[in-house]
């Protein structure tokens, strides 16, 4: 019975929509002065690269935190990257 329950949890998890939007959350909860939650965002959007439909999964998921702490990665890019930044991006080959 087991098994045939979490093979059951197992389809369900695979049937949800990709494109379904993460619930939102308070970054403010996980961190005890505003200035460490505000280098955090600013790092997140201006270290990953690529963009949220573009990029390794690993990259989609860290960007995907962004607009739910209601925060806008291309905007932070904007304002706080110089135009010909240069990033490195991870690889694990």
């Amino acid at each position: 019975m087991k098994k045939s329950t979490k093979k059951k949890k197992q389809e369900e998890s695979d049937s949800e929509s990709e494109d379904e939007p993460l619930p939102p959350f308070n970054i403010g909860d996980y961190f005890k002065s505003q200035f460490h939650a505000e280098l955090m965002i600013q790092g997140i959007a201006c270290n990953v690269t690529g963009d949220i439909k573009n990029t390794n999964a690993t990259d989609k998921a860290i960007l995907e935190l962004l607009p739910r702490i209601g925060q806008d990665y291309k905007k932070l890019r904007e304002d706080h990257l110089e135009e010909n930044f240069t990033r490195f991006q991870f690889t694990s080959k």
